[in-house]
């Protein structure tokens, strides 16, 4: 199974990719500051902020 990683996936590009990669049969995990903690078919989402070192 291929697995993806999108930063960004809450809304615009980041978004389309994560549902075209899904779509295309890849386990996707999304990450972004805005998004909710969920798990679905193919996808699951973990609030991220990439940006701030201090949460990694």
């Amino acid at each position: 199974m291929k697995v993806a990683i999108v930063t960004g996936a809450s809304q615009g590009i980041g978004a389309g990719i994560a549902g075209a990669l899904v779509s295309a049969g890849y386990a996707v995990v999304g990450t972004s500051r805005s998004i909710a903690p969920s798990e679905g078919d193919g996808f699951v989402t973990v609030p991220d902020d990439i940006a701030d070192p201090s949460i990694h």
